[in-house]
């Protein structure tokens, strides 16, 4: 099926125009299968520059303060994640403006601070495939050119400093080690241990909330833990799949994949996917 989609999608016509007119279609399709209002934060998951910003926390408001909606608020996500102060505030402006309920659907990915997005809804929709991620909050590599997990940068300047501590400076050179040290700045060291304790309390306090309102702590902090433990998952790209996340009590709702809403859900992000392609197009001509 996505092959077909994306066939019948490569073969339009005036693309940019009937794109945004099918989009429309689609949205109106899941909204009336949903029963909610919908809004989508859709990041293009290929690149490495697409990320969770307090850009999307704007312009979610001014989605919603144009069109308040009038039902519960179904946000779909596609997304690798960032920051975490940018899901707060999304977070936030959603619940603002949605006094009738908060709902996330995952059509693929929803990693580290969009994972966080769905933690403090109030119920989330996802099928067999897709992803939730570990909450380690990403920031952009020495080269820029890809995106690192912060526990990935911290972990390896923490290996780094153990390995100079152990050194005998009598007996070895320590230059090799120095530098590639010297690539790390101590005050972005700390401002980066402060981000990933930030993620975590934020995953706390959204669970607490929201999620699992009324819960008890340990229970709490047992669901903070399991999408917190970079050691255990091994990867920050590592799924955490609709089964998982559900035995975790979170409140997921498993869509059948031949359903109207997954079906149109899923062509919609595969729209979005090829509204990207052409703005690349687009903008190398």
């Amino acid at each position: 099926m996505p092959d077909l989609i994306r066939d019948k999608i490569g073969r339009i016509e005036s693309p940019f125009a009937i794109q945004e007119e099918a989009r429309r279609g689609l949205i109106l399709k899941i909204q009336n299968s949903a029963h909610c209002d919908v809004a989508v934060l859709y990041h293009n998951l290929e690149c490495p520059h697409s990320i969770l910003d307090d850009g999307d926390a704007e312009m979610l408001e001014g989605v919603l303060s144009a069109n308040r909606p009038k039902r519960p608020l179904l946000l779909i996500i596609n997304s690798n994640g960032g920051l975490p102060l940018a899901a707060e505030r999304l977070v936030h402006v959603a619940r603002s403006y949605a006094p009738k309920g908060f709902r996330t659907m995952v059509v693929q990915k929803a990693k580290s601070a969009a994972t966080m997005i769905c933690l403090g809804s109030d119920q989330i929709y996802m099928t067999k495939t897709s992803e939730l991620g570990p909450i380690d909050p990403q920031i952009l590599g020495f080269d820029k050119s890809q995106r690192i997990s912060v526990d990935s940068y911290l972990g390896a300047y923490d290996k780094l400093m153990s390995d100079v501590r152990a050194l005998d400076m009598n007996e070895e050179n320590p230059s090799g080690l120095l530098h590639r040290l010297n690539r790390f700045d101590a005050a972005h060291v700390e401002e980066m241990r402060k981000v990933r304790e930030l993620g975590r309390d934020m995953a706390e306090k959204f669970l607490n909330e929201f999620m699992l309102k009324g819960t008890e702590k340990e229970k709490i902090d047992e669901v903070v833990q399991a999408f917190c433990e970079s050691a255990k998952h091994k990867s920050h790209g590592r799924p955490i799949w609709a089964s998982e996340a559900k035995a975790l009590g979170l409140n997921i709702t498993i869509m059948n994949p031949t359903s109207v809403i997954w079906k149109s859900s899923y062509e919609l992000i595969q729209r979005y996917d090829h509204l990207c392609m052409l703005r690349q197009l687009s903008d190398s001509e």
